[in-house]
């Protein structure tokens, strides 16, 4: 949040937001990674330090996920020597972006961690550059997760990393969507699409010494402000 002294009681008020609209396609996604994918399908063994698709692999294997048996996944695993990782392709452009995936336990008895981190220029929501994960749930469960990304640049990458030893966890169904800028003004008529992830600078002016209002068409989180 910035601050800009416009007269003595009144204060323009600019703010960055990476706000998590629900992405229809209207941008386009650096990363989409649906492991159900041909170019996996010939898989069924143990892929150790495996690149496909711009994918790296270790201590990974890639099989039908638990109760789904349609739904093929990339299940991370471990060694006693070696912890499973999978790391994504590079970004290729410069942006602000919102990463969602989806990660399961392969049973209720094999509650896993792992963290995702970023590898080269940007940090996560919260300021830093990993995030910790960790579910209990049944096999027949995806739990999906949002982060935002900030200034991310083309040699940008992902990486999911287990920490869990002896656990295993699957993933799969990753998007990274990079966030298009919008402006939005007090002086202007303003026209949002509610199906978009977007970069928006919001300019508005408040009087000193009184509470003033601020009504916006998208949810903002104490973290973000």
């Amino acid at each position: 949040m910035k601050m800009k002294t416009k007269t003595k009681t009144k204060r323009h008020l600019l703010l960055l937001l990476l706000c998590g609209w629900v992405s229809t396609g209207q941008a386009t996604d650096v990363i989409y990674q649906d492991f159900s994918n041909s170019a996996f399908s010939q898989y069924s063994d143990k892929l150790i330090t495996t690149s496909i698709d711009g994918w790296v692999f270790n201590q990974c294997y890639y099989y039908d996920f638990g109760a789904y048996a349609s739904k093929k996944a990339i299940h991370v695993h471990n060694d006693e020597n070696n912890y499973g990782y999978a790391t994504s392709p590079q970004f290729g452009i410069a942006c602000n972006a919102i990463i969602r995936f989806s990660f399961a336990n392969t049973s209720s008895a094999n509650q896993s961690t792992f963290t995702i981190s970023i590898i080269n220029n940007g940090v996560f929501e919260d300021g830093t550059k990993s995030i910790s994960h960790s579910k209990n749930s049944s096999a027949a469960t995806f739990n999906q997760v949002t982060h935002k990304i900030y200034g991310a640049t083309e040699t940008t990458q992902i990486k999911f990393t287990l920490t869990s030893k002896s656990k295993f966890f699957a993933l799969d169904d990753i998007r990274v969507t990079p966030a298009e800028a919008e402006s939005l003004s007090e002086s202007a008529t303003n026209t949002v699409d509610a199906a978009k992830v977007a970069d928006v600078t919001l300019t508005r002016t408040l009087t000193g010494g009184i509470w003033n209002t601020l009504c916006l068409p998208f949810n903002v989180d104490m973290t973000t402000l």
